[in-house]
């Protein structure tokens, strides 16, 4: 206390896992919500062999360790990152509206937000997951943003805390962790173990992507190229023709010996039975495709225009 009193205490230097010197009020004292061997997290974490006589004092000093509560603010780091970014997302839509708005003349509610998130926006894929999972087992409110035109309703929009996990969070999906930006929900049509599925109850409070046309394949696709047998890709490369998804320049193909590699798709061949696939693949090394399902082979000749 008799520290506190005398001293900023923001303004207090610490060392962290990258050697670097960071304010008190930007680190995280390790073990709490991050692991003091998390990867990814050295510019966050305390060094604790550093700091190891300070350690009860900086506890003390009640530096960061676990997420707090939500609690209602009006200011603050994260409330103003939060604030600018929506502010500037408003106005920008607005633009070609018959009334544009200036980020100036927006009015911010009072709103629940979680001190720290600002620091977490650069958390290890880990961290921010385990974050995101926090965030999204609580209830989250929308707020209203109102505008100084008479002419303009108050927007609802999304809380920092929803904001945050829909820019900066991780989800654990069937492919690997994801951005949350580039989740799928589940689409009729695709097996979701193609996608970067969350899960039905993550995908409905996020209102996550369900169709085939707002699917972000430019992130989905090479995910699943890395990710998943090459059979099964073939499969992915069918229905996607199928549902008139547009062609990739490349795709994925076996080699003779078992691994895979890129090729031009104008130049690859689709194989109509597993002979013929096993022929063009090992004897004639052709690069081909094959799906093993009628259904799939013919739309990639028809609309891929496969050989």
């Amino acid at each position: 206390a008799i520290i506190a009193d005398r001293i900023d205490f923001g303004k207090l230097g610490l060392r962290t896992k990258d050697g670097r010197w960071r304010p008190t009020t930007d680190v995280w004292l390790p073990n709490g919500l991050i692991p003091s061997t998390s990867i990814g997290d050295e510019h966050l974490l305390v060094d604790d062999l550093f700091h190891r006589q300070d350690f009860n004092l900086l506890k003390n000093l009640e530096v960061k360790s676990v997420l707090p509560e939500a609690t209602t603010v009006r200011s603050g780091p994260f409330y103003d990152l939060w604030k600018s970014a929506e502010a500037a997302r408003i106005s920008a839509e607005s633009r070609n509206s018959p009334v544009p708005v200036s980020e100036a003349s927006l009015r911010f509610s009072p709103t629940l937000a979680t001190s720290g998130l600002d620091l977490l926006c650069k958390a290890s894929v880990r961290t921010r997951e385990k974050v995101t999972q926090r965030i999204l087992s609580d209830t989250q409110y929308k707020t209203k943003v109102e505008f100084s035109s008479a002419y303009k309703s108050p927007q609802v929009i999304d809380g920092p805390d929803m904001w945050w996990v829909r820019n900066f969070g991780v989800l654990q999906t069937r492919l690997d962790l994801v951005d949350v930006k580039y989740c799928a929900g589940a689409v009729e049509g695709i097996p979701v173990g193609f996608l970067p599925y969350p899960g039905p109850a993550h995908a409905e409070k996020l209102q996550l992507p369900d169709s085939v046309e707002t699917v972000n394949w430019g992130f989905s696709l090479p995910l699943a190229e890395k990710k998943l047998p090459c059979g099964r890709v073939h499969e992915l490369y069918g229905l996607l023709a199928k549902y008139g998804v547009r062609r990739p320049t490349e795709l994925l193909v076996q080699q003779a010996d078992g691994s895979t590699t890129r090729y031009p798709s104008e130049f690859i061949v689709v194989a109509q039975d597993d002979d013929t696939y096993q022929f063009l693949l090992k004897s004639a090394k052709v690069p081909s495709l094959y799906t093993g399902n009628p259904e799939l082979t013919e739309p990639l000749a028809e609309r891929w225009k496969l050989k």
